[in-house]
């Protein structure tokens, strides 16, 4: 059970991250509007931010496939995948509070900022921290080519499709979703 965990978390950051690292190395420039349109980081530091992100993505995506392949460490690889969930969800609530409305540029399809937007994010820094778990309890992944194996493989893709699809499928705003929070605590 702990190697179906690992082999489906691995598929999943690597499908995860190939998938937006992709498409945000695709178009840097508007990547780096995105962000500068958020205003949390200073106009100059943007496009570099965003070629960086890019780049950082596309890297743990490949060390999760060769982490499937037994060719690098799966527990550096959920480590790193927890870490950039966590900052991903900083920078998500943070933009959140600023009250924008638009696009967090955390996907490919372009949707507004709404709770469902903090699901990538989310979904990773679980995946990380179940991965982490897992390895550390069943030791090291030995790779195989079984229909076990697969199917954990298939899992993580499936799931990484859907966590990509879900900001785009959701009605409503983060902020609307904050005042209505702000609005339960009165």
């Amino acid at each position: 059970m702990l190697a179906f965990v690992t082999l489906c978390g691995l598929a999943f950051v690597a499908a995860l991250l190939a998938v937006t690292g992709g498409a945000h190395l695709l178009a840097p420039a508007a990547f780096g509007r995105t962000l500068r349109r958020h205003g949390l980081l200073p106009g100059a530091l943007a496009a570099p931010a965003a070629l960086a992100l890019a780049v950082g993505e596309l890297a743990l995506a490949g060390a999760a496939a060769l982490a499937l392949a037994g060719r690098f460490p799966a527990p550096a690889v959920f480590a790193v995948a927890l870490v950039l969930g966590l900052a991903f969800l900083v920078y998500l609530r943070s933009l959140a509070r600023t009250g924008h409305t638009g696009s967090c540029g955390c996907t490919p399809l372009d949707a507004p900022l709404t709770p469902a937007s903090f699901a990538p994010a989310a979904a990773l820094a679980v995946t990380g921290a179940l991965g982490l778990a897992a390895t550390a309890v069943g030791g090291s992944l030995a790779p195989a080519a079984d229909a076990w194996s697969a199917l954990a493989a298939a899992w993580g893709l499936t799931l990484a499709a859907l966590v990509l699809l879900l900001p785009a499928s959701a009605p409503g705003t983060a902020v609307a979703g904050e005042a209505a929070a702000e609005e339960g605590v009165r």
